[in-house]
């Protein structure tokens, strides 16, 4: 069951109003303090306005058209991955590869359903001396060494397409927002699967994806992001989902 929030439509609104207006801008200035327009010119502003607008609305559909193709793999993924761990009887886990070029993401099986998965003393998200990265990468080798790739779903790890990014996973069992190295969301025989939250970015919107531990809902919720330029885009994406996992968690 998809669940969408009521923010979907006005974001894109406001998106494109502020793209229209920022393009439109330069001309406007031109015509500033001229008494009247003649009727060429009217319909030549109104031809433009109307152009333009088709343009940015065509680009942003495109651009949230492709951000919801991918969350509904990720949610067919996740939905695959419940249904796995009951059948083979084993943990299952959604494993996000957060830092190679492009993000991809796989599912995978555990050893047995009596496996336990270790607690890292090491808090990803936290400034990590040398020693504690050598030590979180060894744990995470050793981890990832007792999981093998579902090949039923695919093949291959399934694979972000540009102008995307996975900016983070959290979880309610360790309330960590994590954007470094991997992630992974598990799945346990029992029908439960860890409370956990993805969050997508594109260069207008920051989407969030929500499991619920009991439920099949997934929850969808789309934020427009504040104004900035292409340099800090990836730090406007973290601090909005940041706000957003701290509403989550809550």
């Amino acid at each position: 069951m998809q669940i969408y929030t009521s923010r979907n439509l006005p974001n894109q609104k406001q998106s494109n109003c502020r793209k229209l207006k920022n393009t439109l801008a330069p001309t406007l200035s031109v015509l500033k303090g001229r008494h009247g327009f003649s009727l060429i010119e009217i319909l030549v502003a109104l031809f433009l306005t109307a152009l333009l607008f088709g343009l940015v609305s065509t680009s942003n559909f495109t651009t949230r058209q492709k951000a919801d193709e991918v969350i509904s793999n990720l949610e067919r993924a996740i939905r695959f991955s419940l249904n796995e761990a009951t059948i083979r009887n084993v943990i299952i886990r959604l494993h996000i590869n957060l830092e190679k070029e492009p993000q991809e993401y796989t599912v995978e099986y555990g050893p047995s359903d009596n496996f336990v998965i270790p607690v890292s003393k090491v808090k990803p998200s936290a400034v990590l001396s040398l020693k504690e990265e050598e030590q979180l990468k060894a744990e995470t080798q050793a981890l990832n060494k007792k999981f093998n790739s579902v090949s039923e779903l695919s093949d291959k790890p399934l694979k972000l397409g540009t102008g995307l990014r996975l900016i983070a996973v959290g979880t309610s069992k360790d309330q960590t927002w994590h954007n470094e190295y991997s992630a992974s969301i598990y799945f346990y025989p029992s029908g439960q699967k860890d409370n956990a939250i993805i969050f997508l970015g594109t260069e207008d919107e920051v989407i969030s994806l929500a499991l619920d531990t009991f439920t099949l809902d997934l929850v969808r919720d789309y934020r427009l992001l504040p104004e900035g330029n292409a340099d800090d885009l990836a730090e406007r994406q973290n601090n909005l989902s940041k706000e957003m996992f701290e509403e989550w968690i809550k």
